[in-house]
């Protein structure tokens, strides 16, 4: 696990102490990283930074010191990502969304995420983008996603909005998964159902379901 010691800034411009660990988790087969942000107790209330110049300064020497890391840390991610802007245009992506897609980075910048969607999900997408900047995030919306090689699969999307410091829209930020074998088993096990069902009701004989304990 690796840990990032910061500088944060409270709304009343008072500095804090904070850290940020990174560690790598297995869920369901599945290699996770998991971001945890600790802050620290302050002891000394009297403790201060002598001018705010000197406060941004600190604060901006070690955000670049730990940029590379950061940034290493979206390309790595093992969960496929995009930013958006206002109008549903990528911005940026990961490996793990090139991945997914199939298209490099070069070819999916500037383009909008309609285009990756089966067109019957066009329209959907963008009353949803519509709906999804209105309320600020986004969680479990499905589409059906065409891949470079031609093939197809069920993503599902999370995602929120991140606003500047005026409030107004900045990025979009979203997390894609691939459910599409999940989808396919819920769709084997609702066929296995009627097909159990429909052998029951066409039975001319009397069928009793019973606990065989009691």
């Amino acid at each position: 696990m690796e840990t990032v010691p910061l500088l944060a800034k409270r709304l009343d411009n008072s500095i804090f102490h904070t850290e940020i660990s990174v560690k790598s988790i297995v869920l369901d087969d599945q290699p996770l990283q998991v971001l945890t942000i600790h802050t620290k107790p302050d002891h000394s209330q009297q403790e201060s930074i002598s001018s705010p110049s000197n406060e941004t300064d600190l604060t901006t020497a070690e955000t670049n010191d730990k940029e590379p890391f950061f940034k290493e840390l979206f390309e790595e991610a093992p969960l496929a990502y995009h930013a958006l802007d206002e109008k549903g245009n990528i911005v940026d992506v990961n490996l793990a969304w090139s991945e997914l897609t199939g298209y490099p980075r070069q070819e999916s910048i500037g383009r909008w995420f309609g285009e990756f969607l089966k067109p019957d999900y066009q329209e959907r997408y963008r009353d949803s983008l519509a709906y999804f900047k209105e309320l600020g995030f986004k969680s479990g919306v499905q589409y059906e996603l065409i891949r470079k090689d031609g093939s197809s699969i069920i993503v599902s999307i999370d995602g929120r909005i991140g606003y500047d410091k005026q409030g107004k829209f900045r990025l979009c930020h979203c997390i894609i998964q691939n459910i599409t074998e999940q989808k396919q088993a819920e769709q084997a096990l609702r066929e296995s159902e009627e097909k159990y069902r429909a052998v029951l009701e066409k039975s001319a004989d009397n069928i009793f379901l019973m606990d065989v304990e009691t």
